[in-house]
């Protein structure tokens, strides 16, 4: 009926009011380009000029960097009584070759997030872009954060290249 995809509609729109957006850049080194924001506040005119292509990659640092800060997002949501879900998305262009944090500290915080009581559920995604090309790095390469990463739950963690793991808590 009308109503309902009206209803519909309406609801999507309320959970829209509700998204925040965190941004960080990274090579060598993270920079974080805005904290948390309400989505509706993000245009795409602001981001023209925000990433600097090239050099190392801190690959590990970013992806640890994302998961700890929806944990500790997700921790004040909670004590002021909100429910929060979380999607971590990493975008990269080449394996990680600069990072101070290892591969086993991200899937240790990726598994804290996972059982955290502060958030309902948690979406990770790893996207590869321009990666496998000798102009982008060794020929074949990708992103090793899939490969090498497990996690709870999860028999195998390179089940697919873009997807880095996802849990939700089973209802209590």
């Amino acid at each position: 009926s009308t109503q309902s995809r009206s209803s519909a509609a309406s609801d999507v729109y309320k959970r829209q009011d509700n998204m925040m957006l965190r941004l960080v850049t990274f090579d060598s080194g993270l920079s974080e380009v805005h904290g948390f924001k309400p989505l509706s506040e993000c245009h795409e005119d602001d981001y023209k000029g925000c990433l600097d292509v090239g050099g190392a990659t801190a690959l590990y640092d970013a992806t640890y960097n994302g998961v700890r800060s929806v944990i500790g997002y997700g921790r004040q949501l909670s004590g002021q009584d909100y429910d929060a879900n979380a999607a971590v998305f990493v975008i990269t262009d080449g394996m990680d070759n600069a990072s101070a944090v290892t591969r086993t500290m991200v899937s240790e915080s990726l598994a804290d997030s996972v059982q955290s009581e502060d958030l309902e559920s948690v979406l990770s995604v790893l996207i590869g872009v321009n990666t496998g090309t000798p102009e982008h790095g060794s020929a074949g390469a990708k992103p090793t954060l899939v490969e090498q990463t497990a996690y709870p739950g999860h028999e195998s963690a390179d089940a697919s290249p873009a997807l880095v793991g996802h849990q939700s808590k089973a209802p209590s």
